[in-house]
């Protein structure tokens, strides 16, 4: 399982001893198409990162009928970071597309490790200064910065655990 953490971008500035003791505490699970990983209002209490296989983020909104397919991860994505941080319930519903293979990391196994790691290490900081807990903080942070170069203003939400796109409008040459 290691080796599946090294791999993962949201775990690349974590201290190799740090992912070792990651590794011991988290546990492969598999999920079959159309079976949740997880539903919107659950307690959030573990990270997916996605070994094989694809699932779907849907988001909802009390004026649609229907949740609304926002996004596909696969080999490699994870999701739930920030709500293993926070303890916030789950905004999204993330089913299986197809057979999917995870590792899951329990927010207290995250917890455990990331309290052994001596501070300042830079691992926590980098990943929440990656992160956008949700799309009212992207739209927040869309009027901040301005629409980017050559585009139309609008920018699609990210997933919990994905970097916003950034404004990389620079000085007129």
């Amino acid at each position: 399982m290691a080796h599946e953490l090294a791999a993962a971008d949201i775990f690349q500035d974590l201290p190799e001893q740090a992912r070792k003791r990651l590794a011991a505490r988290g546990r492969y699970r598999g999920f079959a198409a159309g079976e949740q990983l997880f539903s919107k209002g659950e307690i959030n209490n573990a990270l997916y990162l996605i070994k094989n296989g694809r699932v779907q983020v849907g988001w909802t909104h009390p004026a649609l009928s229907e949740p609304v397919a926002a996004l596909e991860l696969g080999p490699g994505d994870e999701y739930g970071a920030l709500g293993v941080l926070d303890g916030e319930p789950r905004r999204e519903t993330v089913t299986a597309i197809e057979p999917t293979d995870t590792v899951e990391l329990s927010a207290s196994a995250l917890a455990a490790v990331l309290f052994e790691i001596p501070p300042p290490d830079p691992w926590l900081p980098s990943l929440l200064s990656r992160r956008i807990r949700s799309p009212d903080e992207l739209q927040a942070l869309a009027r901040a910065t301005g629409p980017p170069s050559g585009g139309s203003g609008r920018r699609a939400p990210p997933a919990e655990g994905r970097a916003p796109p950034r404004n990389r409008a620079g000085p007129a040459p």
